[in-house]
């Protein structure tokens, strides 16, 4: 790779453009010539001449002899019919007599020209860039074919030509440039300038070519003429002369790459009657500046005799005449045939006579002819071949292999086909395949001759219908200057089955500007690089096995970044574009977990490649520098076996940004090719750089690739091949159009099938199992049912995508009784795998015994998923209900009096009374003849006198147990200790190294045995086979490091032979490094194995050079401490050192006279270390007689570690006030640091250093115990030399500790049940078990918890703090209003208020203990609409007031909320059955008001400007307890009718006994301003009347009036009565009267 520089100058940029410009060479694709109805004949012919087929040829070939017109045969050369001669035609039969002949010519650059751009860039017309055979095809058509014409004419007057011309053509073909450069930069497409030609010219150089057999001239027909081709070597100005022997013709100039083309008529002088002549070009140059150049051709055309000179071929240029005939008489040409092959389609034979010369008229000179004449007749090879009616819009997945590659392998009849098949199937994506041989590419789109246009042709006539989605080239592929259709057999085995487009290779480039695209391909191309059937058949394996495994593991989101770099800042510089990969990968939506690995940094762990690639990866990827065999680090070859790659189903992609590491079409296997074709090993997918590659467009590639790949929903489950061509597209979408961006797109070559998965899955998936669940409590104590809190730990991973959502944990704990909790927590959803921490609190529950916990991902299924069965797991945890806890002395407390009483309690805080088991002992393992134990029995709290031993700064273990737990009760010690210190202080210590265990430690180990603080240990092995310089085997030299081989010859620079070879191990980590750094083109055999390079290799005469490159600087590089491995290889020379590396290499402990011992050539092992004393060294030696010829075998370790570590003492406290720090270490040599750190913790948790660095002890008074209660120790020992920790003997706080209380209940322990209203005392004690007095009075918090309405009550009192050993009696009244069902009482004293020893014996909870009875009536729901309740089909206005009021009876408990009240309206529709809508309570249109004591909770909906039509109107409503107003909601229809209207209805029930009503209907918003009612007898006597003010209030809807039929309050008799209904509206009348029939 190379750094980003300016690369072109504007000239070239507009050349550039120009190229781009013109590059459209097809308008056809070489197949419009085929009729798919007929059979074809293949012809291959590489040399011109006259070729006759016989009848036997044809019917050998199976052509149809015998079934033929062959007036029908048709012969076609690259499309064009060609004019043929068949003997004995004119009987429409082929008889066996009877022959063909054609005239045919070698290949020639014809087709190269559309592979140029532009097409005039072309080089070489008469030298195809890959083949010297052309095609001719045979076939039997339905149309009578092309003929040759015979021209036979005596000459009559005609004169004889006095001569005609000869043309001298030399094609240069020994060398093959690139052509145009940009920099180091070359464009795929052939260029200017690019094609075979002669070797290079340099300036003041000059070469020479010889034409022979120039005689026979004829001076009289005019000059001869020199035509000479010369193309540019380099993108200078060019400046050469031209020499016909020796004397001097011309001089020519030109730029660039670009061809220039000489012709100079000369005079007849320059030719030598010899007939030689050389040519003879120098390079000049202009202003001294370099220059190059080479011939293409050297042409010389000049006036000659007609003389065949008996030559059994000649050709004949006939210069033209104006009288359109020449009369030829040829010398010596007995048995020659005359054709003429001007036109080469349309060939003609010529008639001839012969006397002692040939004689002949050619027709058609009045322009010049080209007479071609021979003896001879060619019989070229023939077969029959098959073209293919090929449909584009039927396939979607292109194959181009090779007929080598279908033939039975590895269980396949043909691996190829197989390939095919599977992508066609179900599993393999139902791609719809298509499945060619290159040959038939070759025959049917570019007539039969090999070249990258075949293929270019055929994507194009894909592309033209429908454009496909992937092509996939199955075949090793070589680039053109290899020549390997000139010369197949000559390469060792490799073939060029598949060619690619172009120098530097691009297979994007076939489908480049296809479909839309200009510079991005537009089809996903990849190749399988097979030279062999198994090649294939172990690439189609891989695949199957990978696309067949689920998504059900991490490794396939595991990536591995590589990073290398040589020059100053290029690792630092790589590090950070991988960190920036990282970021994307490790985002949404893949959520990969990234493994780096830098090149030259000691601070990461030693990772071999192998054991990572065989844990699983989806992606490694390089940056850094690299060739076509190696890299910054050494990746290798997976079938080495000395490497050690063995990941079978676990198929990661290479991307390898560097140079050339994509450059596959060499002749021979780059370690990319190894990596895709190895069987059950290696990769799916390599990308690499087919050329040169730079620093900033790489990065922009890769960074786009994986923005596509990982960073996009859609492409992250496509085939790598789809986002390879995506990122081509987005990365010129943004680019600056130069071949620099261009080539960085199209040279990225992909091994492997396009349409395999960088990743895959369409979704996420989320899982956890049970192994994945565990439990912890948070002070390291047991989890017990009295415990506060704990923790669920659980591994949450992703299989699937990473997608950006909120997802729900539901945690189901069932108890003890089969009852159950749930919890539940909103998380993120997990991108790779999250350990996450589910808080359970203690809450009212009795949660001792068998708790199950079933954790539930998602339970919602908000996030899609591929599998949901694996969301769920379980896990059983048993939570003893009752413990012991240890009260005084305080853990790590002093004692300073002879006697002590030890405190301990039940967690059971309402225990009866209980026996309890205390043992004591001054051996932590309590197995010492001190040892007490003790039966003591107690109601919650014991205690135990103890006296102390006559032995001062004594530590005490003590443990305490319940003596007959009960099932679910606790059968484990709860231990302490403290320390008897007569007369001492008050306080905290640990003193003996026991009581350092429980203490947190890092870099440090405290084990028993052996009672010691050590640093942890790192340890690197190594293996080493050294052999002597005289064994036969000492070449074969063996450096393992954790397994992995450094001595690498296959990929790496191997190490050179009689050296001394050192490699540094750094002390804490033993990652191994190199000494003295080299870069790769400096080395000179000093840096060797494996990339990146850790061996340091040196020969005697390098041992000290003075140039900081000497073993003197090797050992200076090297840290103190750091261990160092020396070993030989053959004969270092020791005998020859200088004595100063000698006493140099003391300084890793080899003593300086050992050197003087060694036996030349004898094999050496040394492990030393910088800084050790001389002669401590570890030396392996041969004890052979002869050691030369042995070796040494030698299994070590290279043992670092840290050199530092810490340990926390743990809170120290709670104080009363702080006084003094002291301590005392032992073993704390010259090179050890021993310091400590003291921190204060707030109440609330919060730390902060108060003293760093403290040396010993220190005075802690001015710490405030009242901001810090508690105290923090951090003990640092560190030792950087010797890696040896300082030894702690003890630390002591001295500090006034803080009193002690526990918390007793007074009441009943049973439930109590009460009814709603009634208040509730309970009675409580705090005891102060301490001798120390509280400063304040303390608050006591209580909670009251309803669990029927899942609410609390929080209250706080202030009681009188008790005084040492006495008890402070206090009382908690709750009002059990609105409290029905359970009630748990909880009781907390001071709440961490003021400084106290415990606080978890301060709290008390009463679960369930109140019930509380209440009313269960439920409320009444009344609804009216325009001040009256509704009946079903009621007309309403357009703007009702509906009014809805929750009636309760309950006074205590009024509604104060919405909860339980909805109101749905269903509107109009045209459907059958119409949504209905919630109505928002507290909207504009619906206001709510809460109950009071005097009205009802109710809401106000006034829905506006309703439209015509029937409506829905739904009610639910419920009390505040939750009481719904009834099973079923409130539900009533009315219509709506904007038209205004008045319906007087009949009055009903008619006859009637006791009252009649008579209605009117109102639709619409306007209402009667006056109404009267008339009723009369049949005698016209009016009996009743009723006025405006009678009626009721008119509204919308149904109104209605009664008549009870009385007149005056008298009975009427029955009969029948008169009715008159009047209702005036805006002063219209409407009348209405009828009669009614009283019946009583």
């Amino acid at each position: 790779m190379r750094a980003v520089r300016l690369l072109m100058r504007s000239s070239y940029l507009a050349v550039f453009f120009w190229l781009f410009a013109a590059s459209s060479a097809y308008s056809q694709v070489g197949n419009e010539w085929i009729d798919f109805n007929q059979p074809y004949f293949k012809i291959p012919v590489a040399k011109e001449g006259i070729y006759r087929l016989t009848y036997s040829d044809l019917q050998a070939a199976g052509f149809p002899v015998g079934a033929v017109d062959p007036s029908r045969i048709k012969l076609y050369h690259r499309g064009v019919e060609q004019a043929i001669y068949v003997e004995g035609q004119g009987d429409a039969q082929f008889d066996a007599a009877d022959f063909i002949e054609f005239y045919g010519q070698r290949n020639d650059g014809t087709q190269d020209a559309g592979l140029y751009k532009p097409i005039t860039a072309q080089v070489n017309k008469y030298y195809n860039l890959y083949s010297d055979t052309t095609c001719y095809f045979l076939t039997v058509a339905g149309t009578s074919g092309k003929r040759m014409n015979n021209f036979s004419e005596a000459p009559g007057a005609l004169p004889t030509a006095a001569f005609h011309y000869d043309e001298k053509l030399m094609v240069l073909t020994t060398s093959y440039s690139l052509g145009t450069e940009f920099g180091d930069i070359q464009n795929s497409f052939y260029d200017v300038g690019e094609g075979w030609m002669g070797e290079p010219v340099y300036e003041n150089q000059q070469i020479t070519y010889t034409l022979n057999n120039v005689l026979q001239t004829y001076p009289a027909g005019g000059a001869p003429v020199a035509e000479i081709e010369v193309v540019g070597r380099g993108p200078m100005q060019h400046s050469g002369e031209v020499y016909i022997n020796n004397q001097f013709l011309t001089s020519f100039q030109f730029t660039g790459f670009g061809t220039y083309t000489i012709s100079q008529a000369m005079d007849w002088s320059f030719i030598p009657g010899s007939g030689t002549v050389t040519v003879t070009l120098k390079a000049i140059g202009i202003g001294g500046q370099p220059d190059r150049f080479s011939t293409v051709y050297v042409k010389l055309r000049y006036p000659q005799k007609t003389d065949a000179a008996s030559a059994s071929e000649k050709t004949f240029i006939l210069p033209a005449d104006p009288t359109g005939k020449s009369y030829i008489e040829i010398q010596n040409a007995a048995g020659l045939r005359l054709f003429d092959v001007t036109d080469p389609n349309t060939v003609s034979s010529i008639g001839t006579t012969f006397s002692t010369t040939l004689n002949a008229v050619v027709s058609a000179t009045d322009t010049e002819r080209k007479i071609y004449s021979t003896a001879n007749v060619l019989t070229p090879s023939i077969k029959p071949v098959s073209f293919r009616p090929i449909n584009p819009a039927q396939h979607d997945y292109i194959m181009i292999s090779h007929a080598l590659l279908r033939q039975a392998a590895a269980g396949y009849s043909d691996p190829v086909k197989a390939f095919a098949a599977y992508r066609a199937s179900p599993e393999g994506g139902s791609y719809d395949t298509l499945l060619v041989n290159v040959q038939q590419v070759y025959d049917q789109f570019n007539y039969g001759e090999p070249s990258p246009t075949a293929i270019f042709n055929f994507m194009t006539y894909l592309a033209s219908v429908k454009m496909p989605k992937y092509l996939l080239l199955v075949g090793k592929g070589l680039d053109v200057y290899y020549r390997y259709f000139r010369n197949p057999n000559g390469l060792g085995g490799f073939r060029d089955l598949i060619p690619s487009s172009g120098v530097p290779a691009s297979d994007a480039a076939y489908t480049a500007g296809l479909g839309g695209t200009t510079y991005d391909p537009a089809v996903a191309t990849g190749r399988i690089p097979a030279l062999k059937p198994d090649d294939v058949a172990a690439y189609l394996d891989k695949v199957k096995e990978m696309e067949a495994t689920p998504f059900d593991d991490l490794w396939r989101k595991n990536i591995l970044h590589l990073s290398g770099g040589i020059e100053e800042g290029e690792p630092q510089l790589f590090q950070s574009y991988l960190k920036g990969f990282q970021t994307i990968a490790e985002g949404y939506h893949y959520g990969a977990k990234v493994a780096a690995l830098a090149k030259y940094s000691k601070e990461i762990q030693h990772v071999n490649i192998a054991e990572q690639v065989n844990a699983g990866l989806s992606l490694v990827t390089f940056f850094g520098h690299s060739s076509v065999s190696t890299l910054d680090f050494d990746v290798g070859y997976v079938t080495d076996p000395v490497l050690g790659y063995k990941n079978k189903g676990k198929y990661p992609i290479l991307l390898m940004n560097g140079c050339n590491a994509g450059s596959f079409f060499v002749n021979y296997t780059l370690f990319g090719e190894d990596w895709v074709l190895a069987r059950d090993k290696g990769a799916t997918g390599f990308i690499g750089h087919s050329s040169f590659g730079f620093v900033e467009l790489l990065k922009k590639y890769s960074e786009t690739l994986y923005q596509v790949g990982y960073g996009d929903s859609t492409y992250i489950r496509q085939g790598i091949g789809d986002i390879q061509r995506e990122t081509a597209k987005r990365y010129m979408a943004d680019a600056f159009i130069s071949p620099a961006n261009i080539t960085q797109v199209q040279q990225m070559i992909l091994l492997g099938d396009p349409a395999v998965k960088l990743f895959g899955p369409r979704k996420a998936d989320l899982e956890i199992n049970d192994n994945h669940l565990s439990f912890e409590s948070f002070d390291g104590q047991p989890i017990t049912a009295l415990s506060d809190s704990f923790a669920i730990k659980m591994i949450v991973r992703n299989f699937g995508q990473a997608k950006e959502n909120t997802i729900r944990i539901e945690v189901v704990r069932t108890l003890n009784d089969n009852s159950t909790i749930t919890y539940d927590s909103l998380i993120p959803a997990t991108k790779y795998s999250d350990t996450l921490t589910f808080v359970v609190r203690k809450g009212r529950e009795e949660g001792f015994g068998n708790n199950t916990f079933r954790v539930t991902l998602d339970p919602d299924h908000i996030l899609p998923e591929l599998n949901e069965e694996n969301n769920v797991a379980g896990k059983t945890l048993f939570i003893p209900s009752n413990g012991t806890k240890n009260l005084y002395p305080s853990a790590y407390a002093i004692v300073n009096t002879g006697q002590v009483s030890v405190s301990f309690q039940s967690t059971d805080l309402l225990s009866a009374e209980r026996d309890f088991l205390l043992e004591i002992d001054t051996a932590y393992t309590f197995d010492s003849e001190y040892k007490k134990q003790f039966k003591l029995k107690g109601q919650v709290l014991a205690r135990q006198d103890i006296a102390m031993l006559d032995a001062d700064t004594l530590v005490y273990y003590w443990r305490t147990k319940l003596a007959d737990p009960k099932p679910g009760e606790s059968v484990e010690w709860t231990s302490s200790s403290f320390t008897y210190i007569k007369d001492g202080p008050e306080g905290w210590a640990q003193v003996d190294f026991p009581q350092y265990l429980y203490n947190e430690a890092v870099g440090l180990s405290k084990d028993i045995p052996p009672g010691r603080f050590e640093f942890l240990e790192t340890v690197t092995p190594v293996s080493l086979t050294v052999y002597g310089s005289a064994s036969p085997n000492w070449t074969t030299l063996s450096v393992k490091i954790s397994g992995a081989e450094y001595n690498l010859t296959r990929q790496g620079f191997y190490c050179g032979g009689n050296t001394i070879n050192l490699i540094a191990f750094d002390r804490k980590s033993t990652t191994p490094y190199i000494g003295v750094p080299f870069k790769w083109y400096d080395r000179n055999g000093r840096a060797c194995g494996r990339e990146p390079w850790v061996i340091n290799s040196f020969q005697a005469t390098q041992m000290v050079t003075g140039n900081n490159d000497d073993i003197l600087q090797y050992v200076d590089n090297v840290h103190a401490g750091d261990s160092v491995l020396l070993f030989s290889y053959g004969n270092p020379g020791v005998a020859s050192w200088p004595a100063a590396a000698k006493t140099k290499l003391a300084e890793l402990g080899i003593d300086a006279a050992f050197w003087d011992q060694v036996v030349a050539g004898e094999p050496l092992i040394i492990f030393g270390r910088k800084g050790s004393a001389p002669g401590t060294a570890k030396i392996f030696r041969s004890t052979n007689p002869t050691p030369t010829t042995d070796v040494l075998n030698v299994n070590q370790t290279i043992t670092g570690g840290y050199s530092s570590g810490t340990m926390s003492s743990g809170l120290i406290g709670p104080a009363a006030a702080w006084a003094s720090f002291s301590t005392r270490s032992r073993e704390v040599g010259a090179t050890d640091v021993v310091s400590f750190d003291i921190v204060g913790v707030k109440l609330n948790g919060a730390e902060q250093t108060l003293m760093a660095d403290v040396a010993g002890n220190q005075d802690l008074t001015a710490i405030s115990a009242n901001d810090y209660p508690y105290l923090k120790i951090i003990y640092k020992t560190g030792d950087d030399t010797q890696l040896t920790a300082a030894q702690l003997k003890n630390w002591v706080v001295a500090y006034t500790p803080v009193p002690e209380g526990i918390l007793v209940y007074h009441g009943k322990a049973e439930q109590e049940k009460l009814n709603e209203g009634d208040s509730w005392q309970g009675d409580y004690g705090f005891v102060n078990i301490s001798n120390k007095t509280f400063k304040d009075s303390l608050t006591v918090a209580y909670d009251i918890f309803n669990q029927t309405s899942r609410t609390s009550q929080n209250e706080h009192i202030k009681i009188k703090a008790p005084a040492p050993g006495d008890t402070t009696a206090f009382s908690v009244r709750v009002n059990t209003t609105q409290k029905g069902g359970l009630n748990d009482i909880d009781v907390y004293v001071n709440p961490r208020v003021v400084p106290e020893q415990y606080y978890d014996n301060n709290i008390l909870q009463l679960a369930a203990h109140l019930n509380v009875h209440v009313d269960q009536l439920n409320p009444v729901l009344d609804v009216i609409v325009d001040g009256r309740h509704l009946e079903n089909g009621d007309f309403v206005s357009p703007n009702p007031a509906i009014v809805v009021k929750v009636w309760d009876e309950d006074p205590l408990v009024l509604k104060t909320d919405t909860v339980g009240v909805r109101i749905f309206l269903t509107y109009p529709c045209d459907q059958e059955s119409c949504p209905a809508t919630q109505i928002s309570l507290g909207s504009e249109t619906a206001k709510w008001y809460p109950a009071t004591a005097s009205s009802p909770f109710r809401v106000e909906f006034n829905p506006k400007s309703l439209a015509d039509g029937t409506y829905t109107l739904q009610v639910e409503g419920a009390d505040a307890r939750g009481n719904k107003s009834g099973i079923e909601p409130y539900v009533i229809t009315f219509v709506v009718k904007n038209q205004n209207t008045l319906t007087v209805t009949p009055p009903y029930p008619n006859p009637f006994g006791y009252q009649v009503y008579f209605g009117v209907v109102i639709t619409g918003d306007l209402l009667p301003d006056q109404a009267a009612l008339e009723i009369t007898n049949v005698n016209g006597q009016q009996v009743a009347t009723f006025e405006t003010e009678d009626f009721p209030t008119f509204h919308s809807g149904k109104n209605e009036i009664g008549w009870d039929g009385s007149a005056n309050g008298s009975p009427l008799p029955n009969g029948v009565y008169i009715f008159k209904m009047m209702l005036s509206v805006e002063g219209k009348m409407v009348t209405r009267q009828g009669k009614v029939v009283l019946l009583r």
